[in-house]
């Protein structure tokens, strides 16, 4: 069951949905490769497997999670404790 109590299919379609009508539209990597793109002296290369983006080449600020290749997609960030 998912979060909004229904098969795996439909949760799926309805997250496509939640996605578009936050301004995601379906390419979630997309959407996130273009907001780190956005800061100044971004670079992206692989690490663990996964897109990365560091500040000039050297410091992770986000990593791409999609690791388990199912429905769970997420990103790592770099942020002060507590938020």
């Amino acid at each position: 069951m998912s979060r909004w109590g229904l098969d795996n299919a439909r949760s799926t379609a309805l997250l496509s949905a939640e996605r578009q009508n936050r301004g995601m539209g379906t390419d979630p990597l997309g959407a996130l490769r273009k907001l780190c793109f956005a800061l100044p002296e971004t670079t992206e290369r692989l690490s663990h497997g996964e897109p990365t983006w560091f500040v000039r080449g050297k410091k992770t600020f986000v990593t791409y999670a999609n690791l388990h290749h199912d429905d769970r997609l997420g990103f790592w960030c770099a942020a002060p404790p507590g938020a």
